[in-house]
């Protein structure tokens, strides 16, 4: 499942944005969810989940303490 759910990301976000989910320490917690989308709505709405994340870019805009949850 691990393996499947690195590749999904990987396939749809940008190569460095993708190496900084799936490093992320929420990262074990994601697959799980991107499994549960996936089986209840498909994949294509995952994908769609996820590029929406390259759109969002007001986390660029953001600085120091802001960036950490």
């Amino acid at each position: 499942m691990h393996s499947q759910m690195v590749a999904v990301v990987r396939e749809v976000l940008p190569e460095r944005e993708a190496g900084l989910l799936i490093g992320s320490r929420q990262w074990p917690l994601l697959p799980a969810r991107i499994q549960q989308v996936g089986e209840s709505d498909g994949i294509h709405t995952v994908a769609q989940h996820l590029n929406r994340l390259t759109t969002d870019t007001s986390w660029q805009e953001a600085s120091g303490a802001a960036l950490v949850g």
